[in-house]
């Protein structure tokens, strides 16, 4: 092998010690170990025809005086793909891409009004995010990383809305879901 003007690369393999790159004298610390690569071409699929949903306690969410529901949701049909903790339509928390095209945030212990946004386009991958603060009684819906929309007076804590277990791929505690969804935080 050359390197420059046709001189070749020497040979330090058998220099002892410090000379050696790599060997003896003052270590070099090592750089930030690197991050493993995940390949993420999987996601959760839902049809409504095959009355499929995912289903997980809510221990971990009763009496949040803050939270965030958040995921990418791609829709396949006019149907609904969204996520909930679900008594009642008075009681519970949503996240709803509805059949309308619009996306609904609600954290409901009553009448309050859900966020919701403008039309979004089916087939496309769009990542939605609801938050709730129960110190300013707002909640937030954002999509694709842009504030979308913000309602005040809603209730003053989730712990009545999670009574109920929550639930992906399944909406109104009783239409099941048409789509696609990935990456589901809370």
């Amino acid at each position: 092998m050359f390197m420059g003007m046709g001189m070749p690369i020497p040979d330090l393999s058998n220099l002892p010690g410090a000379s050696r790159p790599g060997g003896g004298g003052t270590p070099v610390p090592p750089g930030p170990t690197p991050l493993a690569q995940v390949n993420n071409v999987y996601s959760m699929s839902f049809d409504a025809a095959s009355s499929q949903y995912i289903e997980a306690t809510n221990s971990a969410l009763n009496n949040a005086n803050a939270i965030t529901f958040s995921g990418w949701f791609k829709k396949t049909s006019g149907n609904v793909i969204g996520f909930e903790s679900f008594v009642s339509t008075t009681d519970r928390i949503i996240l709803y891409w509805w059949t309308d095209n619009k996306v609904y945030w609600s954290v409901r212990n009553g009448s309050e009004s859900p966020a919701a946004s403008s039309v979004l386009t089916i087939y496309n991958w769009n990542h939605i995010a609801g938050t709730f603060d129960g110190s300013t009684n707002t909640i937030k819906l954002y999509i694709n990383g842009s504030l979308v929309s913000t309602k005040t007076g809603q209730p003053s804590s989730t712990s009545a809305n999670l009574s109920n277990n929550f639930h992906i791929g399944l909406s109104n505690g009783n239409t099941y879901n048409n789509g696609q969804i990935d990456e589901v935080s809370i």
